[in-house]
């Protein structure tokens, strides 16, 4: 399976845009920036479920939220509803690690892939089917070695 899009990116569709979004398993919830979220929406706002005062970036700054909306994103012709924090001044639209666990992505640091946990039922291998033979009461052992 190839890489949703490099390295550790992905491109979901929310509403009629599509951008690259940072997978980071270490953001604790899933932001867009505020820019993003009004070029996407315009004045047709999504659900907005909570008034937001913000969040605490990675290395301590305190950020500006407009809210956290219910966004509809698309990624891989999946749809998934999640809730999203809009923030202001966000260099990157990032999916936490919220989305991670409430949608089971899985993510393979040595690949750089990530995956749905539903997509692994996808990867079961044929097994060549071999016919025992009834039992004759006498009992014979192969070593693999």
């Amino acid at each position: 399976m190839t890489p949703f899009h490099g390295g550790n990116k992905v491109r979901p569709r929310i509403n009629v845009t599509t951008g690259n979004w940072l997978f980071d398993t270490g953001a604790a919830i899933t932001c867009m920036n505020a820019d993003s979220f009004r070029d996407s929406f315009g004045q047709n706002r999504p659900r907005l479920l909570k008034k937001s005062a913000g969040c605490i970036a990675a290395n301590g700054s305190r950020m500006d939220s407009i809210g956290i909306y219910e966004l509809e994103m698309t990624i891989r012709g999946r749809k998934f509803l999640h809730p999203v924090m809009v923030v202001e001044d966000l260099n990157d639209n990032i999916l936490g690690i919220d989305f991670m666990h409430q949608h089971k992505l899985n993510y393979d640091a040595h690949s750089k892939q990530i995956t749905f946990a539903h997509m692994l039922t996808n990867a079961l291998y044929a097994v060549k089917e071999v016919t025992v033979p009834a039992h004759d009461g006498h009992y014979k052992i192969q070593r693999p070695y």
